[in-house]
């Protein structure tokens, strides 16, 4: 007996039947089963009534509803389906804040079929591939297999915003400082997708020459310029099924940056020497150092590309603000850099942490790493000395066996000295040391080490107090 075959029915909410009529006709070429309605009403008796909807097409402008209001005032509908937007706003300020409150995807009007296909497929795959994610708020996130480190409340809402917008096909922009992780935090929105399985494809458009960009982005023809030897796939042919990661997208060349906004809205690429469009299924993330805003003000950036790619904002914040994540993140790092030296070190005391937590760390995150790697380096441990992650204090200590210093000065005169005088040793002991540690902008370690004692020592002392 053959088997019932599985109806995937998609729900177009459109006012327009000329338009809802096209969609019908390539669903079906698609290999859907449309469902087609005109107004919200409409939509949410089919959605509490009807089996097998697989995903949502819906226009932002309905008869009876907008369609943000339809999102916002049914926020099941996220959470159950899929759903891509269809807008004929060109700025498409609707179906990005669509996009933000969990939308998979928008389409612009009037939307090619093979795009509407496209978009559909990756819709059904999304649903099917990857298990809803349910986030408490009030426990941290932590993503199996990701190299991120890290539970402030800072990166939680770093860990939050993935976990929303892994699995939809938007465009990611992912900003903040050197160091803090951007490329990091691709590779997780990656990990956690349906498109885990798929390839995840780099470009940074910041090192490669002005004149090959496009060919690695989009692919050339063989003989379509000096140097074509043979056909060639670019990063976005590559990246088929997968997600394309664009660093340093604010390095990219203007004329340039037009062909990638054509290939953001159509989905269809073109290889130098080539007449052929190809379709590709790629979801896009981005990523800058720089601020976007300002970038287009000054005329590198274009306006319309800007607002394509950040779809959905990303920020990664410096590691002077999440402090709190340096004892892990330094931990992780030295069992890391220990076990690739060969070494063993035993762990980090309260003093290094103090230390390490009182930097300002310009270079964020990689910073850190590389003062990690250059101590287990120098050091054979399993001892490490304080002075191993100080970095800034040479011209001010000299660091003497044991991992002890004194600054180097001049001593003081007996004027200076007579102000002391009646004063028991044990007041004028912590005066010297309260006035050592205010010097050091309240870094005990650093101050420890002014003075020629042990950080464990003015902790202890400290503690009296």
């Amino acid at each position: 007996m053959p088997q019932k075959k599985t109806l995937r029915r998609v729900l177009v909410i459109e006012r327009l039947a000329k338009i809802s009529a096209a969609y019908s006709e390539q669903l079906k070429e698609g290999g859907y089963s449309p469902i087609v309605v005109k107004t919200s009403v409409e939509a949410q008796q089919v959605l509490a009534s009807t089996d097998g909807i697989v995903a949502i097409l819906l226009d932002l402008h309905l008869p009876d509803a907008d369609g943000i209001e339809l999102l916002k005032a049914h926020p099941e509908i996220l959470a159950l389906f899929p759903v891509i937007i269809a807008t004929s706003d060109k700025t498409t300020s609707g179906a990005i804040e669509a996009m933000r409150l969990g939308a998979f995807d928008f389409l612009v009007k009037p939307v090619p079929r093979t795009q509407l296909i496209a978009a559909i497929d990756s819709a059904t795959a999304s649903r099917s591939g990857f298990p809803n994610v349910t986030i408490d708020k009030r426990s941290p996130i932590v993503f199996a297999g990701s190299r991120f480190v890290g539970r402030s409340p800072q990166m939680q809402a770093v860990y939050r915003q993935i976990s929303l917008v892994a699995n939809s096909r938007a465009t990611v922009l992912i900003t903040g400082e050197t160091g803090t992780g951007k490329e990091i935090c691709a590779e997780t929105l990656h990990q956690q997708s349906s498109r885990a399985s798929r390839p995840f494809v780099v470009i940074n458009c910041g090192a490669i020459p002005e004149n090959l960009i496009e060919s690695e982005l989009f692919g050339h023809l063989k003989g379509s310029f000096t140097g074509a030897v043979d056909h060639r796939d670019g990063a976005a042919q590559a990246a088929h099924s997968g997600t394309l990661f664009l660093n340093e997208i604010c390095e990219m060349p203007l004329q340039l940056q037009v062909k990638l906004l054509r290939f953001l809205q159509s989905g269809t690429v073109k290889r130098i020497g080539s007449n052929r469009m190809e379709t590709v299924d790629v979801r896009v993330i981005c990523a800058t150092n720089r601020d976007p805003a300002k970038e287009v003000a000054e005329g590198r950036l274009r306006e319309d590309l800007y607002y394509r790619i950040a779809v959905i904002p990303i920020e990664m914040p410096p590691l002077r603000l999440r402090t709190g994540d340096i004892p892990e993140l330094a931990g992780v790092l030295l069992s890391r850099f220990a076990r690739e030296a060969g070494k063993t070190f035993l762990p980090l005391t309260p003093a290094h942490i103090a230390l390490l937590e009182a930097q300002n760390w310009p270079g964020n995150v990689r910073e850190l790493e590389n003062v990690i790697w250059r101590a287990t380096l120098l050091n054979e441990g399993p001892d490490l000395p304080l002075a191993a992650f100080a970095p800034d204090i040479g011209s001010s200590v000299v660091v003497q066996s044991g991992g002890t210093g004194r600054a180097a000065g001049p001593l003081p005169d007996k004027e200076t000295l007579t102000v002391l005088d009646g004063l028991p040793f044990a007041e004028i002991e912590r005066l010297v040391i309260e006035r050592a540690i205010a010097s050091h902008s309240g870094n005990v370690p650093l101050a420890a080490q002014s003075l020629g004692l042990s950080a464990s020592t003015l902790y202890r002392k400290l503690k009296e107090w």
